[in-house]
């Protein structure tokens, strides 16, 4: 906790480096649980920042340090530091923009597991009118992975795998006269891990989701956006073949409100309901997520 405070800490300095800032963001996230999944409670404080170097240039950069800690004691081994950066560019073709976005997500825990998504934003969209267009987000990456033993023995060492994932947004994005916009979209998320042969040890993941999202803008300072993902399919197949379909489905808002030019406040609350089943089939306790996110933002 100690090192990842000193991180957030050089990350704060560097900020008051002199070029043109967009924002720097603090906040923190908190999950809990129902009772039979509360080891998974967490709060976890981060900062972020998205810098501009150059006077209107398109050309970004942007990072985000957190640190994830569990609440009981039992569970401090999946305590999380994760540093994210990135750089993105902008062109411009007409009604085409292609915004694409490379970068790294490092995330290392206490229990000595370490992972570097090398992520890769298309940032595609596509404009159909003065109000409404199509969009591509999300990004696919290549996972350098230092897991624990993932063979059939099962030895408890620490090795080095590769693997895949990605997280697809293809979406339908449209203002109204009255200031509100709304979002449709469909959501695909895949993850492939490398070289898994123990029974019962997750090897790929595969799921797709409808996202509704609806943004009522009350006034020039306050807004809310309710929103929803509605799991279609979720599905996971161990090393032996054998499939589970834990799917899950999430609803919360956002709001976000201006206090002035400099500074504005931003809050995340949502539930979500997970099916939960043993690779037998057998039916467990549905996992539920109670999720809350307060930000203070600062724009340069």
């Amino acid at each position: 906790m100690i090192n990842n405070a000193k991180k957030i800490v050089v990350l704060s300095s560097l900020l008051s480096a002199p070029v043109l800032a967009d924002y720097v963001e603090f906040g923190a996230e908190l999950e809990r649980y129902n009772s039979e999944y509360s080891g998974d409670d967490i709060n976890m404080p981060y900062v972020g920042f998205n810098v501009t170097p150059f006077a209107n240039s398109p050309f970004n950069i942007s990072g985000h340090s957190s640190y994830a800690a569990r609440l009981e004691e039992a569970s401090n081994g999946g305590n999380r530091n994760r540093q994210e950066f990135f750089i993105g560019y902008r062109w411009d073709f007409g009604d085409l923009t292609f915004a694409p976005t490379v970068g790294v997500r490092h995330e290392s825990f206490n229990s000595g597991t370490d992972v570097k998504e090398y992520r890769i934003f298309p940032g595609l969209t596509y404009n159909l009118s003065d109000e409404s267009n199509i969009y591509l987000g999300g990004f696919v990456a290549p996972v350098s992975a230092n897991d624990r033993d993932r063979s059939e023995n099962n030895s408890g060492s620490l090795e080095s795998y590769t693997d895949w994932k990605h997280e697809l947004e293809l979406g339908y994005s449209s203002k109204l006269a009255s200031g509100d916009s709304y979002k449709v979209s469909f959501y695909n998320e895949y993850q492939n891990k490398s070289d898994i042969v123990r029974e019962g040890a997750e090897d790929n993941r595969n799921e797709l989701q409808l996202r509704l999202q609806y943004q009522y803008q009350a006034s020039s300072e306050f807004s809310v956006k309710p929103w929803a993902r509605i799991g279609l399919y979720r599905e996971k197949e161990d090393a032996n073949g054998q499939i589970k379909e834990d799917i899950r489905h999430r609803a919360g808002f956002d709001t976000s409100y201006k206090f002035n030019q400099d500074w504005s406040m931003g809050t995340r609350l949502y539930a979500q309901m997970e099916e939960r089943h043993d690779w037998d089939g057998t039916s467990n306790e549905d996992k539920w997520r109670y999720y809350f996110k307060f930000s203070i933002r600062r724009t340069f």
